[in-house]
Protein backbone atom coordinates (compact mmCIF):
# COMPACT_ATOMS: atom_id res chain seq x y z
CA UNK A 1 0.00 0.00 0.00
CA UNK A 2 1.02 3.19 -0.86
CA UNK A 3 2.49 5.41 1.60
CA UNK A 4 0.22 8.35 0.95
CA UNK A 5 -2.38 6.71 2.14
CA UNK A 6 -1.20 5.62 5.83
CA UNK A 7 -2.56 8.64 7.72
CA UNK A 8 -6.52 8.02 6.74
CA UNK A 9 -5.15 4.14 7.86
CA UNK A 10 -3.68 5.24 11.17
CA UNK A 11 -6.93 7.20 11.60
CA UNK A 12 -9.10 4.89 11.45
CA UNK A 13 -6.76 2.25 13.70
CA UNK A 14 -7.45 5.08 16.33
CA UNK A 15 -11.30 5.29 15.69
CA UNK A 16 -10.98 1.55 16.70
CA UNK A 17 -9.33 1.88 19.36
CA UNK A 18 -11.17 4.70 20.81
CA UNK A 19 -15.02 4.26 19.31
CA UNK A 20 -16.50 1.18 19.88
CA UNK A 21 -20.21 2.36 19.39
CA UNK A 22 -19.50 1.03 15.30
CA UNK A 23 -20.15 -2.38 16.45
CA UNK A 24 -23.44 -1.71 17.97
CA UNK A 25 -24.77 -0.21 14.66
CA UNK A 26 -23.24 -2.75 12.62
CA UNK A 27 -26.70 -4.84 12.81
CA UNK A 28 -28.53 -1.83 11.79
CA UNK A 29 -28.94 2.32 12.16
CA UNK A 30 -31.59 4.45 12.87
CA UNK A 31 -30.14 7.95 12.12
CA UNK A 32 -32.52 11.25 13.57
CA UNK A 33 -31.80 13.56 11.12
CA UNK A 34 -31.23 13.54 6.84
CA UNK A 35 -28.80 16.03 6.60
CA UNK A 36 -27.87 17.62 2.94
CA UNK A 37 -24.75 19.43 2.66
CA UNK A 38 -21.26 20.22 0.48
CA UNK A 39 -18.73 17.90 0.26
CA UNK A 40 -16.72 20.66 1.30
CA UNK A 41 -13.83 19.21 3.47
CA UNK A 42 -14.54 21.80 6.06
CA UNK A 43 -18.62 21.47 6.29
CA UNK A 44 -19.09 17.68 7.85
CA UNK A 45 -21.88 17.76 9.00
CA UNK A 46 -21.16 14.54 11.93
CA UNK A 47 -18.37 17.06 13.06
CA UNK A 48 -19.66 20.21 13.65
CA UNK A 49 -22.47 19.28 15.27
CA UNK A 50 -20.47 17.11 17.53
CA UNK A 51 -22.45 14.42 16.54
CA UNK A 52 -22.50 10.58 17.48
CA UNK A 53 -21.78 7.78 15.01
CA UNK A 54 -25.35 7.05 13.27
CA UNK A 55 -27.43 9.69 14.41
CA UNK A 56 -26.75 11.68 11.06
CA UNK A 57 -27.62 10.42 7.57
CA UNK A 58 -25.64 12.31 5.44
CA UNK A 59 -25.92 13.80 1.67
CA UNK A 60 -23.25 15.77 0.41
CA UNK A 61 -22.56 16.91 -3.18
CA UNK A 62 -21.06 20.29 -4.48
CA UNK A 63 -23.37 22.96 -3.65
CA UNK A 64 -25.49 20.19 -2.05
CA UNK A 65 -27.22 20.18 -5.38
CA UNK A 66 -30.62 17.73 -5.38
CA UNK A 67 -29.17 16.21 -9.03
CA UNK A 68 -31.09 12.38 -9.21
CA UNK A 69 -28.59 10.86 -7.26
CA UNK A 70 -29.07 12.78 -4.14
CA UNK A 71 -32.83 12.66 -4.50
CA UNK A 72 -32.28 9.25 -5.09
CA UNK A 73 -30.68 9.02 -1.53
CA UNK A 74 -32.86 10.97 0.60
CA UNK A 75 -36.07 9.37 -0.97
CA UNK A 76 -33.83 5.90 0.31
CA UNK A 77 -33.85 7.65 3.91
CA UNK A 78 -37.34 8.15 4.16
CA UNK A 79 -38.88 5.34 2.72
CA UNK A 80 -36.68 3.06 4.25
CA UNK A 81 -34.93 3.94 7.10
CA UNK A 82 -37.84 6.32 8.15
CA UNK A 83 -36.26 9.58 8.35
CA UNK A 84 -38.22 12.61 9.25
CA UNK A 85 -36.13 15.73 10.12
CA UNK A 86 -34.31 17.27 6.88
CA UNK A 87 -31.61 19.51 7.27
CA UNK A 88 -30.24 21.59 4.25
CA UNK A 89 -27.15 23.37 5.05
CA UNK A 90 -25.17 25.62 2.69
CA UNK A 91 -21.76 27.40 3.86
CA UNK A 92 -20.50 30.57 3.24
CA UNK A 93 -18.04 31.40 0.97
CA UNK A 94 -18.88 28.10 -1.01
CA UNK A 95 -17.14 27.14 -4.24
CA UNK A 96 -20.22 25.89 -5.84
CA UNK A 97 -22.31 28.73 -5.51
CA UNK A 98 -19.30 31.01 -6.06
CA UNK A 99 -18.90 30.06 -9.67
CA UNK A 100 -22.56 29.73 -10.47
CA UNK A 101 -22.75 33.48 -9.17
CA UNK A 102 -19.87 34.87 -11.07
CA UNK A 103 -21.29 33.07 -14.38
CA UNK A 104 -24.55 34.94 -13.78
CA UNK A 105 -22.97 38.16 -12.47
CA UNK A 106 -21.14 38.53 -15.84
CA UNK A 107 -17.75 38.14 -13.05
CA UNK A 108 -16.65 35.29 -15.29
CA UNK A 109 -17.81 32.82 -17.70
CA UNK A 110 -17.33 28.57 -17.75
CA UNK A 111 -15.42 26.98 -20.22
CA UNK A 112 -16.93 25.71 -23.23
CA UNK A 113 -18.16 21.99 -22.72
CA UNK A 114 -20.10 19.54 -21.71
CA UNK A 115 -18.53 18.07 -18.33
CA UNK A 116 -20.11 17.13 -15.27
CA UNK A 117 -19.33 20.43 -13.64
CA UNK A 118 -19.86 22.53 -15.93
CA UNK A 119 -23.61 21.06 -16.36
CA UNK A 120 -23.90 21.48 -12.45
CA UNK A 121 -23.02 24.89 -12.28
CA UNK A 122 -25.64 25.88 -15.30
CA UNK A 123 -28.16 24.25 -13.75
CA UNK A 124 -27.56 26.25 -10.37
CA UNK A 125 -27.13 29.72 -12.35
CA UNK A 126 -30.12 29.13 -14.15
CA UNK A 127 -32.04 29.23 -10.48
CA UNK A 128 -29.89 32.36 -9.47
CA UNK A 129 -31.07 34.19 -12.96
CA UNK A 130 -34.61 34.62 -10.94
CA UNK A 131 -32.62 36.94 -8.37
CA UNK A 132 -32.87 40.43 -9.41
CA UNK A 133 -29.72 42.19 -10.20
CA UNK A 134 -30.59 44.62 -7.15
CA UNK A 135 -30.18 41.68 -4.36
CA UNK A 136 -27.53 39.69 -6.46
CA UNK A 137 -24.59 38.97 -3.98
CA UNK A 138 -22.85 35.97 -2.99
CA UNK A 139 -24.28 36.14 0.53
CA UNK A 140 -27.20 35.90 -0.86
CA UNK A 141 -27.31 33.71 -3.48
CA UNK A 142 -25.71 31.18 -0.82
CA UNK A 143 -29.11 30.98 0.82
CA UNK A 144 -31.49 30.86 -2.15
CA UNK A 145 -29.25 28.21 -3.29
CA UNK A 146 -29.75 26.53 -0.17
CA UNK A 147 -33.73 27.07 -0.15
CA UNK A 148 -33.85 26.09 -4.37
CA UNK A 149 -32.56 22.84 -3.45
CA UNK A 150 -35.01 22.58 0.18
CA UNK A 151 -38.08 23.29 -2.81
CA UNK A 152 -36.64 20.67 -4.96
CA UNK A 153 -36.97 18.01 -2.01
CA UNK A 154 -40.74 18.45 -2.81
CA UNK A 155 -40.15 16.12 -6.40
CA UNK A 156 -40.08 13.51 -4.14
CA UNK A 157 -43.42 12.26 -3.52
CA UNK A 158 -42.89 10.78 -0.25
CA UNK A 159 -41.09 13.88 0.94
CA UNK A 160 -43.80 15.79 -0.11
CA UNK A 161 -46.66 13.46 0.89
CA UNK A 162 -45.38 13.98 5.02
CA UNK A 163 -44.63 16.87 4.65
CA UNK A 164 -48.36 17.91 4.08
CA UNK A 165 -49.19 15.92 6.40
CA UNK A 166 -46.89 17.37 9.21
CA UNK A 167 -45.30 14.41 9.57
CA UNK A 168 -42.11 15.22 8.38
CA UNK A 169 -40.38 18.70 8.56
CA UNK A 170 -37.15 20.18 6.51
CA UNK A 171 -35.16 23.32 7.44
CA UNK A 172 -33.08 25.22 5.88
CA UNK A 173 -29.40 26.24 7.21
CA UNK A 174 -25.87 28.44 6.78
CA UNK A 175 -22.60 27.04 8.35
CA UNK A 176 -20.56 29.95 8.88
CA UNK A 177 -16.82 28.95 7.95
CA UNK A 178 -14.97 31.43 10.04
CA UNK A 179 -17.24 31.45 13.55
CA UNK A 180 -18.41 27.75 13.26
CA UNK A 181 -22.15 28.94 13.87
CA UNK A 182 -25.11 27.11 12.08
CA UNK A 183 -28.13 29.46 11.23
CA UNK A 184 -31.35 28.03 10.74
CA UNK A 185 -34.02 29.45 8.62
CA UNK A 186 -37.21 28.19 7.17
CA UNK A 187 -38.28 27.23 3.48
CA UNK A 188 -39.94 30.11 1.64
CA UNK A 189 -42.14 28.15 -0.47
CA UNK A 190 -43.06 30.43 -2.87
CA UNK A 191 -39.88 30.96 -5.18
CA UNK A 192 -38.47 33.74 -6.15
CA UNK A 193 -39.71 35.54 -3.08
CA UNK A 194 -37.52 38.24 -2.39
CA UNK A 195 -37.31 41.05 -0.21
CA UNK A 196 -39.63 44.55 -0.84
CA UNK A 197 -37.59 45.67 -3.55
CA UNK A 198 -39.83 48.75 -4.14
Amino acid sequence: MSEDFYSIINGNSRFRSSNTDFRELAVSQNPEFIIIACSDSRVAPSIILDAPLGSIFEVRIAGEVMDESSLATVEFAVTVLGIRKIVVMGHTNCGAVTAAYENVSGKTGLPVGNSALIRMINSMSEDLKRIPAKVLNLDYCIRKNTNFQSLRLLEIKSVRSLLESRELTITNAIYDLKTGYIELFPIDPTPPAYPNLE
